[in-house]
């Protein structure tokens, strides 16, 4: 039996397996049967073959003629021609390729003079597909299955030897042309030695000779920091790359004052830089470099003065396995020697996975890409809401020691100045580094100042109230003010515009949180009360009496939200998404909608970071609610 050999580029075209279905007869009769799969060949060869086998399993009748039709993709082939695989002599073999309409009409007959002829088991044709012009070839999402039946009907039919027409069966066990498939894995890992993920990986084409490249698929790293593609591409056609845009991804919750608190440790002599540090305690790129100034940038972003780092210094560096070797653990400055990539591309030209490793500029006590998350929890007494602060977290995804940042209770009168201490509850870990925002609602509260304590005072701290959110951060830059167990750091006071009964919900929350010991190293923060659950409510009880009743959660979100509420009777109902000055940026629905209890699933991922307003508006009534999105 011939085969047609193809080459495997590599051990990136993977082809798919299937077993031989045809081995045996489907059952008695007499049978033409098409496989269950058959290998295309690359563009290169141009031609793909499909072997038919026959199957006689009479004991009364010798079979010495045939005639049958085949159905194919017209699209994925242009033309279709039927050879023997058997011994020519004797034999009258006649077809009408008819690709038009795609199928192919076969007759066979015996010429011979022995009365006795009977066709035998086995491989009998080959079928040789021509493949389509290259650029319809090679953008083909799939091939159609070769088929015993179409549009065109036809009689199948036998000849015995005795020159009697009988029944012959063109069987199929499947039939499918399988593409050559390209696997191609992307391993990324932080410079810590965690995994990095939440990467955004890019796959991309381009014909040979071609200067256009085209997306073909992405997708984020999972939590393995790891990416498969696997797509119908040849690269006997194509030329792939993997793209990553690394000066387009935010690094996440990676760096704080416990960072500059770290550098400026390497400043003062108490920590030794070493390999990576170089790259990522040098946040405005004097190669490697570690300065005050870099401290002051640190600040710089945190408080907001920057959105980026200076020089145009981009947040995510990528390095490769050799790089990555060379580098760890260095005791001289390697920057000189090895320069950062932001953006890279990997031309996928032999194997079938690759490795990077991932360092973000400013995360000097290493917490790695992507690897802190905040968290919204419940409170422990939501039917008394309006009375706490209601609290958020950041944890890691490693271990990291855990303490508590402590919010009061409240109970304010209008006009009253509300004190909010903060204190910090560690287990007796001493703290070198401590970061908070506070979050408010304008339409109760207004700002007024925060208070150091005297140690605070001792610290390099940077104070930032803006649009609803204060921000407070700071680290001991001398190790000698370190924050004890118990210790209060700072208060916040406001003046209150309304009573407290009269505020529909709470009208403060913590926002991102982080701390650093003397070590500078990261720690979990543990709600200041509550349980830990990811969701914050926006109303004291999850209940539903009218329109004016709404929850909307998770809140902050990462994209997608749950929003429930209730239509008193039926309605044109206009929900949107607007920004802060009103302008509408996400239409979620605009429909009639009968009277009833409503949740309905929103996703908000095309919003930057920000916060949003909500409105719900029926024909009667109008809610408007604020929706913080923080990815």
């Amino acid at each position: 039996m011939r085969k047609l050999i193809t080459t495997l580029f590599g051990t990136m075209l993977a082809s798919l397996s299937f077993a031989q279905s045809s081995a045996t007869s489907p059952g008695t009769g007499h049978w033409v049967v098409i496989d269950s799969g058959y290998q295309v060949a690359t563009t290169t060869v141009g031609q793909t073959v499909a072997p038919l086998h026959f199957y006689n399993t009479s004991t009364s009748e010798k079979i010495t003629g045939m005639q049958f039709r085949v159905f194919y993709d017209k699209t994925a082939f242009v033309g279709v021609v039927p050879s023997l695989k058997i011994s020519t002599s004797d034999q009258y073999l006649q077809y009408v390729d008819s690709n038009a309409q795609g199928f192919l009409t076969v007759t066979l007959a015996y010429t011979g003079s022995s009365s006795t002829f009977n066709y035998s088991n086995g491989a009998t044709f080959d079928l040789t597909f021509t493949h389509a012009a290259e650029s319809v070839w090679n953008n083909l999402d799939s091939i159609k299955t070769l088929k015993v039946a179409g549009v065109k009907s036809f009689s199948n039919r036998a000849a015995t030897n005795w020159g009697n027409d009988t029944t012959l069966v063109v069987y199929s066990y499947g039939g499918r042309f399988n593409q050559k498939v390209l696997r191609f894995a992307t391993k990324f890992k932080n410079v810590t030695g965690s995994d990095a993920k939440n990467l955004t990986v890019s796959l991309e084409k381009r014909a040979k000779g071609s200067s256009t490249w085209t997306q073909v698929a992405a997708q984020k790293t999972n939590s393995a920091g790891v990416t498969v593609f696997r797509k119908f591409l040849d690269t006997t056609y194509w030329d792939v790359r993997i793209v990553v845009k690394g000066d387009t991804m935010t690094p996440g919750n990676v760096f704080s004052t416990a960072d500059a608190q770290k550098i400026n440790q390497s400043i003062l002599g108490q920590y030794t830089p070493t390999g990576f540090d170089y790259y990522t305690m040098d946040v405005n790129g004097t190669t490697g470099d570690i300065s005050i100034a870099d401290v002051y940038s640190v600040y710089g972003r945190l408080a907001g003065r920057f959105n980026a780092w200076p020089n145009s210094k981009k947040d995510v560096m990528f390095f490769t396995v050799a790089e990555y070797n060379a580098i760890n653990g260095a005791t001289s400055n390697p920057t000189a020697t090895y320069s950062t990539v932001n953006n890279f591309t990997y031309s996928v030209d032999g194997k079938d996975s690759i490795t990077y490793y991932v360092a973000v500029k400013g995360d000097a006590n290493s917490t790695g890409f992507k690897m802190a998350r905040l968290t919204p929890i419940k409170i422990t007494n939501p039917s008394n809401a309006k009375h706490y602060i209601i609290d958020e977290t950041v944890t890691y995804d490693f271990p990291a020691e855990t303490i508590e940042v402590n919010m009061p209770k409240v109970t304010v009168e209008e006009g009253n100045l509300v004190n909010v201490p903060v204190k910090v509850l560690t287990n007796g870990k001493k703290l070198g580094a401590l970061q908070l925002d506070l979050k408010y609602d304008t339409a109760y509260l207004e700002f007024k100042t925060v208070q150091n304590t005297e140690k605070m005072m001792k610290w390099t701290t940077f104070f930032n109230p803006s649009n609803g959110v204060v921000s407070w951060g700071g680290a001991d830059l001398t190790n000698e003010n370190m924050l004890n167990d118990g210790e209060q750091a700072f208060t916040l006071q406001f003046i209150a515009k309304k009573p407290q009964d009269s505020w529909a919900t709470a009208a403060l929350w913590t926002g991102a949180k982080y701390v650093g010991d003397n070590n500078s190293k990261d720690m979990n923060i543990t709600p200041a009360m509550g349980i830990v659950e990811v969701r914050r409510i926006n109303k004291g009880v999850i209940s539903i009496n009218d329109l004016n009743s709404i929850i909307v959660f998770p809140n902050p979100t990462e994209g997608d939200v749950q929003i429930q509420f209730k239509i008193k009777e039926a309605s044109n109902v206009d929900m949107s998404i607007s920004d802060e000055v009103g302008r509408r940026v996400q239409t979620i629905l605009k429909e009639h909608m009968p009277a009833g209890k409503y949740k309905y699933s929103a996703n908000l991922d095309c919003l930057s970071d920000g916060v949003y307003i909500l409105s719900v508006t029926t024909e009667t009534e109008s809610l408007h609610s604020k929706i913080i999105v923080n990815k």
